[in-house]
């Protein structure tokens, strides 16, 4: 599932860098396998992309992303981690989802990444693989 990871650094206005690096070095991990095409082609169908603005925000601006409970909903819970908020009480969505009373919902958005990768290194594939298709018919 996701994680209760302690922060080192939490900040609740924007962030300005001109580059940032997470840590990648294979040497520092156990790695399980690939992700795989069927998995990656499932987060980019179930996991609707969203607009939204921040409630009790001066910052009243358009914000795209995704939504916390929707990518657990579509079984992507490593993607998600808790972090403690006593303001948020717990709620129950209709499906029966229930968002927990003193925590808020974070995401791994550079985690998405790779899934988005794997879908569009197919579909790069399957273009190329039409496109010899294609060829072939017009040289007949």
């Amino acid at each position: 599932g996701g994680t209760t990871a302690a922060y080192s650094l939490y900040c609740n206005n924007r962030i300005e860098a001109t580059e940032f690096d997470a840590t990648s070095d294979e040497r520092m991990k156990d790695i399980k396998g690939e992700i795989e095409l069927e998995d990656a082609i499932g987060f980019v169908n179930k996991v609707k992309a969203i607009k939204y603005v921040w409630k009790d925000s001066e910052d009243t601006g358009i914000k795209a992303g995704y939504s916390a409970q929707q990518v657990v909903k579509s079984g992507y819970n490593h993607l998600i981690g808790h972090i403690a908020n006593e303001d948020l009480v717990e709620t129950t969505d209709t499906d029966g989802f229930v968002s927990p009373e003193g925590f808020q919902l974070t995401m791994n958005y550079d985690q998405v990444t790779p899934y988005h990768g794997v879908v569009i290194k197919y579909l790069l594939e399957k273009i190329e693989s039409l496109e010899q298709e294609i060829n072939k018919l017009k040289s007949k």
